[in-house]
């Protein structure tokens, strides 16, 4: 096999790996939860827009993608191999000469036994036209959705009979020790009710999908932070820093000499969240936002870092990610509750920033129209998106450290 074809080989594995269905059917949300579980496991970030390369979701770039050794190495220790040399080598290894005609007489023979066994099924769908039924309706609601405390077991009660492919509950929540992918639940039954404790505060969404990950329904969770908190994740390292050592007089900052004695190694890549979780007692029809913050990013290791903000509400959200200089090729997007501004369409390059620098942000969204503001100067303006909801979150995330001050949402009606 060429470099292409183990690259491809590799991929398929990593799809088998996850319960998420055919990579087709992945939306940015699968290629985002990908990149957090690839970065907990090795410490290597692989941004959104470059995986959705490997998998052949970005039309704009060249048909045969080649990626960088970095991203290759982390595929593969992701599978659990050492290095993408180490995955080479065990893919390549093949039979010698006296095995080579009985392999490929059982390849041949499986390749007509596939044949026949798709042939029988392709009739047995068209004898059967009812054996896969959408029902017109489904009871999907919970209780304990909402928590001030943690942990937290909410209960979902559901019927889905008529369905006769399987369901599962993804819970949008991922284990203790960060190692495996978000958890799911398959519904053995059509109806009853089925519980799952939360042990972090933060917004889950609870859906309904079926085997290729579709949505079918959805539900929103959230325990409660007590005002704004802090944590690093690091691998398996998930820190929660208490308020004393990040909240200062006028703004927030998780100093480096407190991380490393609470574990954060300095020599591979981490990142740092600030957090409101609350009712904001804001609509989301017609607010506005300011923030200032200051990235602390480690040039000697990420290449190309970032800064996220994150307004989330109870019916969508918006999602902006600010790239350091040079690196605006790697905005995938910006998300305004149902607008997605991509980058292949649309000159994202204003959506970069300068490290160690501070950096003024204002949202400001109306019921005609949308305006973002980096420095006072206008880097998007359009209509705007559809109502998100009541407010039930703010975010912050660095690809390393940075501070924030100045912060304040608003309704503006």
């Amino acid at each position: 096999m060429n470099e292409h074809q183990l690259i491809q080989v590799c991929l398929q594995e990593i799809e088998k790996k996850l319960p998420w269905g055919d990579s087709n059917t992945w939306t940015n949300q699968e290629f985002s939860r990908l990149s957090d579980i690839i970065f907990d496991k090795t410490s290597i970030s692989l941004s959104v827009s470059s995986l959705r390369r490997l998998y052949g979701k970005s039309t704009d770039y060249k048909k045969v993608y080649n990626p960088q050794l970095e991203t290759k190495n982390a595929i593969s220790r992701f599978l659990g191999y050492c290095d993408w040399h180490d995955f080479c080598r065990t893919k390549s290894n093949k039979p010698g000469s006296k095995y080579r005609y009985a392999t490929r007489f059982c390849l041949a023979l499986g390749i007509l036994l596939v044949a026949f066994l798709g042939y029988r099924q392709l009739h047995k769908k068209i004898d059967s036209p009812t054996s896969f039924h959408v029902p017109d309706s489904v009871y999907f609601t919970g209780m304990h959705l909402f928590s001030n405390t943690i942990p937290n077991t909410v209960v979902i009660h559901y019927h889905i009979s008529g369905y006769h492919e399987p369901l599962y509950i993804d819970w949008d929540d991922v284990l203790a020790d960060r190692s495996a992918p978000p958890v799911k639940t398959l519904l053995e039954k059509d109806s009853g009710s089925i519980t799952h404790t939360y042990f972090t505060k933060d917004i889950y969404n609870i859906r309904l999908v079926d085997a290729q990950n579709r949505e079918i329904k959805k539900l929103q969770s959230a325990i409660f932070t007590n005002g704004w908190e802090c944590y690093a994740i690091q691998n398996a390292l998930h820190l929660i820093i208490d308020s004393g050592h990040f909240r200062q007089d006028t703004f927030m900052y998780a100093s480096e000499d407190f991380l490393r004695t609470k574990g954060v190694d300095f020599n591979k890549p981490y990142r740092l969240f600030y957090r409101n979780i609350c009712d904001h007692s804001i609509t989301g029809q017609e607010f506005r936002m300011n923030v200032d913050f200051k990235p602390e990013f480690r040039d000697s290791y990420v290449e190309c870092a970032h800064f996220q903000t994150e307004i989330i509400g109870s019916l969508g959200g918006i999602l902006l990610t600010f790239m350091k200089t040079g690196c605006s090729g790697e905005v995938e997007a910006i998300y305004l509750g149902d607008l997605i501004i991509d980058g292949r369409s649309n000159d994202l390059s204003e959506f970069t920033i300068s490290n160690n620098t501070w950096h003024s942000l204002h949202i400001n969204i109306h019921a005609d129209s949308s305006v973002l503001e980096l420095d006072q100067n206008v880097i998007y303006s359009g209509r705007s998106p559809s109502p998100i909801g009541n407010i039930i979150g703010i975010r912050f995330e660095f690809l390393g450290n940075g501070r924030i001050r100045n912060f304040n949402i608003r309704e503006d009606l």
